[in-house]
């Protein structure tokens, strides 16, 4: 009751008139904030700026690590594409040398059949 008369008489007066704690930095941006509120010591906007730098330090490495991770995932993806074609040259070269293996094998068998004969 005595703090809503005190409240309507300074209001009257125009001098000096009750601002909530809450309105009187609501509309300010981070930078302003540490330049023009009053009511902040020195101590708390350094605090605050750091608190601010950091989040905005560790915010910009999440996304660079994600980037990076992606890249990875992307490159990990190159190579199995890579060591799959590899297998593959590797896969028909060793056909090639077991096909040419079999034709030996049956000219030899034959030569043998062939002398036994």
């Amino acid at each position: 009751m005595f703090n809503a008369h005190a409240q309507r008489s300074v209001s009257e007066n125009n001098t000096n008139p009750i601002v909530p704690r809450a309105t009187m930095c609501d509309n300010l941006t981070t930078c302003t904030i540490l330049r023009e509120c009053p009511r902040m010591s020195t101590a708390s906007k350094v605090t605050f700026g750091l608190c601010c730098s950091v989040s905005v330090g560790i915010i910009g490495y999440v996304h660079y690590k994600q980037a990076y991770d992606r890249e990875q995932l992307h490159l990990g993806v190159m190579r199995d594409i890579e060591r799959r074609e590899r297998r593959k040259v590797q896969n028909v070269y060793i056909l090639q040398q077991q096909a040419e293996l079999t034709k030996e094998l049956r000219k030899g068998m034959t030569t043998v059949q062939e002398t036994n004969t």
